[in-house]
């Protein structure tokens, strides 16, 4: 027999057992000694990307190669924000999320998942995100995603190639003057 609908205020507890009345019965609810609660603690991903206020695929600009995720960005793509999630439906406002551009120091970004990036210089880095349960204090994984953002054309290998080339040929025509 199974109980489709409760009785309202039919409940009572006593040190071992709830009980619920309903109209085609009554259940009772009693601990089970064995199981054990586990923590939930779901992996971060990221879920958006803005590069210049505007949203962008995450599929153009993120590739997932050999368990790492790195994101390339042109040299003038340098205004962008990252937003991650935790997948918890229950706990998420418990979170408190916290990044590294530096793998030094730890930021405190509250409950905001998002991190935005203004002006970076061209070069690689390594954006780590994490959470923290601020209800029992546990901390997830940390998700790391590499990035690089590509140099202006004017300081590429083939630019620098060329001033050298240019300051050979300048100091040679001094010589021969």
């Amino acid at each position: 027999m199974t109980v489709n609908e409760f009785s309202d205020g039919a409940s009572f507890k006593n040190d071992k057992s709830l009980f619920f009345g309903g109209v085609d019965g009554i259940a009772i609810i009693t601990k089970n000694r064995n199981f054990r609660s586990m923590e939930f603690m779901p992996d971060l991903s990221v879920i958006k990307l803005r590069i210049a206020g505007k949203d962008v695929p995450l599929y153009e600009y993120i590739s997932h190669r050999e368990g790492e995720n790195r994101l390339h960005l042109s040299h003038n793509q340098n205004y962008f924000s990252v937003t991650f999630s935790a997948p918890d439906y229950l706990n998420s406002a418990n979170y408190s999320y916290y990044y590294s551009l530096d793998g030094k120091v730890w930021i405190n970004n509250g409950p905001l998942s998002t991190v935005s990036f203004t002006r970076l210089s061209h070069g690689n880095y390594t954006l780590q995100m994490k959470y923290i349960n601020r209800e029992t204090g546990a901390e997830s994984s940390v998700y790391k995603l590499d990035m690089s953002i590509a140099a202006p054309w004017y300081l590429s290998v083939y630019a620098k190639l060329f001033y050298l080339l240019l300051i050979i040929g300048f100091v040679y025509l001094l010589s021969r003057i």
